[in-house]
């Protein structure tokens, strides 16, 4: 019984693990996705004004 319960143990923090890293992953996508039309809206404004 010990073995079994370990072993799903195991499963559940695999299962955990990829979850945080899937979760971290999107969250820094989304962080980069902010900065860059942060980014293009500062270069829309600054060639608006050049031109």
């Amino acid at each position: 019984m010990r073995r079994g319960g370990l072993k799903d143990a195991g499963k559940i923090s695999k299962i955990a693990r990829i979850i945080r890293l899937i979760t971290i992953f999107y969250y820094n996508c989304l962080k980069n996705i902010k900065i860059l039309e942060k980014y293009y809206e500062k270069t829309s404004c600054y060639r608006r004004f050049w031109k």
